[in-house]
Formats: C-alpha cells, structure tokens, sequence
C-alpha cells in the first residue's frame, strides 16, 4: 500500500468491482488505453483484472482510492531480456476527477514505488495523441519527451501517434 497526500493505491479486491465497472466503463478512457483495457468495460474485465493482479510480489498494479472510493488505477513493469532495467508506467483516472491533480499524484508515487522497488535505471510511459492531459502531467513530473512513434497505434479504426517519455534513476532521485 502507498499513501500520498490524498491517495491511497493499494491492491484490487472484489469489493472495487462495481466503482472499476462504474468509471472503467467510459469512452473518453478506453481510448487512451491498450486494448487490453477492454471497452465496454464489463462485470467480466473487473473481475478478470482483480484476479490477475492479486498474488503479484512484489505488487506491480494498484488501484487508485480516493475517500474510500476506486477512481482509477496505476501500474508499472519491469521489462525483460535486454530491457531488464526498465520499466513501463501507466495509469488511468476517472472522468469526474480529472483536472483535479490525482493523475500527477499517482504518477510521481508509482515512479517513486518504481524505482525503490525494482532494480531498473530507466521508467517510461507511452501516451497516445490527442491525451493532452497525460503529456502535461509527464512535463509536470520532469519526464523527458524521448521520441514520437508516427501511425503507431490503430485504436477504434484510426491510426495515432505515441509519444514515449522517459526519466532516469538518478535524475528523479536528486530531485
């Protein structure tokens, strides 16, 4: 479990099912999600993700509280292979909390988490085009834009752009 100011993120239980149902079931996520966050988001996919994540350890997929209410959720993996030190990072907030900071919270926790928990240099995040409010927060936190990956992404029958931000161990430790 990590608390911040106002989060709590902490691991899925069966009691979440119906607020990840209540606010995983939105368009306006789903599209800047990978396809295995399914649309619509089904009784099925909130079971399916409690159970898949129960037993990790160390824990890699939180979901995201708020005033004792699920209102998203945040991961991060390590990779493998020649990728071993590093580690991709995601998250999803509610519609009715947006703008509100709870993005940016969880993010700068799941980074801290990351990088105190595993051993990687490198944590990165991919951000489709048009998610305007993930590449702010990736700017607000110090992520470095590294690259644009042009028609990578064939989302709901359209080809998008992905944008890859990156921090370093010893960058984000200095600060």
């Amino acid at each position: 479990m990590i608390n911040t100011e106002r989060l709590v993120l902490r691991s899925s239980t069966p009691n979440d099912l119906y607020s990840l149902m209540k606010y995983g079931n939105n368009i306006n996520i789903a599209r800047n999600m990978r396809d295995r966050f399914p649309h619509p988001y089904t009784n099925e996919a909130g079971l399916h993700f409690i159970k898949l994540f129960e037993k990790e350890n160390p824990q890699k997929v939180f979901v995201i509280e708020y005033n004792g209410e699920v209102i998203g959720a945040t991961g991060i993996f390590p990779q493998e292979d020649v990728y071993h030190k590093n580690a991709e990072f995601g998250y999803w907030v509610a519609e009715p909390f947006w703008n509100k900071g709870f993005g940016t919270e969880a993010a700068k926790a799941m980074i801290d988490y990351g990088f105190k928990t595993f051993a990687i240099e490198r944590i990165y995040a991919s951000v489709f085009s048009g998610n305007d409010a993930s590449k702010k927060i990736m700017s607000k936190l110090g992520l470095k834009h590294e690259a644009t990956f042009h028609h990578s992404v064939f989302k709901f029958g359209e080809f998008r752009d992905e944008d890859f931000y990156v921090v370093w161990r010893d960058e984000w430790t200095k600060n």
